[in-house]
């Protein structure tokens, strides 16, 4: 006897509701009309489902087929609301080939495990698999009904194409993947948006080193003089190599160097006083691969979706290790993790990086780990024996991993004293980041003994902020987004550069153009940052941070911060479960004249949203669009090459 069709149709509306269901309560969103329209959608693939599974005649095979697309799909599901409450983006389709590193970074995924997470694990599969295999045939009369729920699902990935919408509470896998596609292969959004950049956004050219483009078309491509300009170098020295130390999760504000009354970064505080420190260096991104991908293209994460490295990887980018490899560079990348994680081996080696090394040649039984790799200590050590074997000039980047969340690791190396704090995280990071320090510190020590060691620079500074704080300093809105976006930066080579502390507004975006600057290389580019050595630069410099549809900037003692929802639980990583959401997009304006890092006594001068501020307000907003627009548009670059 065949089940009637309304109980078909109400079962797989249900299977679909509590898929709905648990990404709301996952994401402590709200239903809305996307959502709603979401929901039925997948309610036709389920229907859709059943009806195949029903074709199979071997009840075991029906059971065992059942099964296994059931629990993909649930899990599936649930790894969705894990990403977003660390990342508040849901997962896109480039993130599938990463399901090889998900022992390695469990430590972090199951973080946010719960009850609820668990039950729906294995309710929802065993209740699909149930449905499936009492699952009968549907009469043909009613093909044409099914016919109708594949027009819906249909409808519903158009509707938010043709509408470019965008929810918070827009987390539905499969549609969202089917949606992507549809976009990816039938919108012609990415052509649309070529041709559109506008120039005066950007830092203006150099005139003493570079040529402004002349051609509409390419507004941003900068082309060297014939005269090269002088170096900062004087004429008996070699070719330097480049050495970049990316600490993971290190923020300036736990540093001495920055104000930190207790310092968890001893070591980068003794070589502070020795190197070009940047008091104001700001993250433009909220992840690893977003703040890498500045700190060497120079050019911003986008607004939305998955990182750069994985959603364009052939992006025809300019790259520091690519322009140094031109000028006879030995180009190479160390960490501890492995390289295709975020496709970084798939975007590196096509911008500049010649060899990846990640510890897969380590004796994984004899070499320490901590968290979700290699140890730093051990990662140094193997950068050690990596660049002992170079042949100068080398450009190297060192990437750490120990001091990353959940921060609750065996550091070999602790603190003294930890901040008097009734938060365990916090204290955990503060942890994290002393071994960290330290084990920078102990390379350091032994790359001065290295003969290659005074004719490197080093530059030493971090990837993306934490939203830990002490609950007892009671911050504000706006530290509480000065501390999580507030890097330390420091370039040190105390046989080359004269020690300095700088005030000047920075980002990663800056540091590839100030490397070239330092070196004298000049090459075709079309970075987006501005060297740092230029303290008086012909437009003010500024500082623009982005996280998921949301930004904060600073331009020298001016502030437009993100208070809404951002500000309070939208960060990495996740806060506290509980922690109550505010979801709004403003943005709170105002100067200091202090250092918002430790305000002290200052007092913010918050200002009304006069026609001038709107109008700096829209500049942020249009800057951001034109980097959405670069993205797409492969005919900029196209003449780097």
């Amino acid at each position: 006897m065949s089940i009637p069709l309304l109980l078909q149709v109400c079962a797989a509306l249900i299977a679909a509701f509590l898929f709905s269901a648990y990404t709301v309560i996952g994401t402590e969103s709200k239903w809305t009309s996307l959502m709603l329209l979401d929901t039925v959608s997948l309610a036709a693939f389920f229907y859709l489902f059943f009806q195949i599974v029903t074709k199979i005649k071997s009840v075991k095979i029906r059971i065992a087929v059942a099964a296994c697309i059931s629990i993909i799909v649930s899990l599936t599901f649930i790894g969705n609301v894990f990403y977003y409450q660390v990342f508040h983006d849901w997962v896109h389709a480039e993130l599938f080939g990463q399901w090889s590193v998900g022992l390695s970074i469990q430590s972090s995924v199951f973080e946010n495990a719960t009850w609820k997470e668990i039950s729906l694990a294995l309710f929802v599969p065993l209740i699909l698999s149930l449905l499936a295999v009492l699952w009968r045939d549907t009469p043909k009369k009613y093909s044409k009904r099914v016919g109708l729920l594949i027009v819906i699902l249909c409808l519903s990935v158009h509707s938010v194409v043709v509408s470019k919408h965008f929810e918070p509470s827009e987390h539905n896998f499969l549609v969202n993947l089917a949606r992507e596609l549809v976009i990816k292969n039938f919108s012609s959004e990415g052509d649309a948006m070529r041709g559109s950049i506008d120039p005066s956004l950007y830092p203006a050219v150099d005139t003493s080193r570079y040529i402004a483009s002349t051609d509409s078309r390419y507004p941003l491509i900068k082309n060297p003089k014939e005269q090269p300009g002088g170096s900062s170098l004087s004429p008996e020295v070699k070719q330097p190599n480049i050495v970049l130390i990316l600490m993971e999760s290190v923020r300036a504000k736990e540093s001495g160097a920055y104000g930190a009354k207790l310092s968890f970064t001893p070591a980068f505080d003794e070589l502070a006083q020795q190197g070009m420190l940047y008091k104001n260096f700001y993250a433009n991104g909220t992840q690893t691969v977003r703040g890498e991908l500045s700190l060497l293209c120079s050019f911003y994460p986008n607004y939305t979706g998955s990182p750069i490295y994985m959603k364009r990887p052939n992006l025809k980018l300019s790259s520091l290790p690519g322009i140094l490899q031109e000028d006879g560079y030995k180009t190479m990348w160390i960490s501890g993790f492995k390289s295709s994680y975020a496709n970084k081996d798939g975007f590196l080696k096509k911008h500049g990086i010649e060899d990846l090394y990640d510890g897969s040649d380590l004796d994984p039984a004899s070499t320490e780990k901590i968290g979700w790799g290699y140890s730093d200590r051990a990662i140094f050590s193997y950068a050690e024996s990596i660049l002992d074997k170079q042949k100068e000039p080398f450009f190297a980047e060192i990437m750490t991993l120990s001091n990353h969340w959940p921060f609750d690791f065996a550091y070999s190396e602790t603190p003294e004293a930890l901040p008097e704090t009734a938060d365990e995280k916090y204290s955990n990071y503060c942890r994290g980041i002393y071994y960290t320090d330290w084990a920078m510190g102990e390379f350091m020590k032994r790359m001065k003994k290295k003969p290659y060691f005074n004719n490197t620079l080093f530059i030493i500074t971090s990837d993306h902020g934490i939203w830990y704080f002490p609950p007892e300093e009671k911050l504000t809105t706006v530290e509480k987004q000065e501390a999580y976006f507030r890097m330390p930066l420091l370039f040190y080579a105390p046989a080359l550069l004269e020690p300095k502390v700088s005030g000047i507004v920075t980002s990663q975006v800056d540091v590839a153009p100030t490397v070239l600057d330092f070196l004298g290389i000049q090459r075709k580019n079309a970075f987006l940052g501005q060297s740092m050595l230029d303290e008086n630069p012909s437009q003010e410099r500024f500082a623009l941070m982005q996280h998921v549809m949301k930004w904060s900037y600073r331009k020298g003692k001016e502030y437009i911060y993100s208070s809404g929802s951002e500000a309070f639980v939208e960060h990495y990583p996740p806060p506290p479960k509980g922690t109550a959401m505010k979801r709004s997009d403003e943005h709170l304006i105002f100067t200091l004249q202090g250092d918002l890092l430790h305000r002290g006594e200052e007092q913010f001068v918050f200002h009304e949203v006069d026609q001038d501020r709107q109008d700096k307000t829209q500049w942020v907003i249009n800057l951001l669009k034109s980097n959405q627009e670069l993205l797409f548009s492969d005919r900029i670059f196209d003449r780097l090459y």
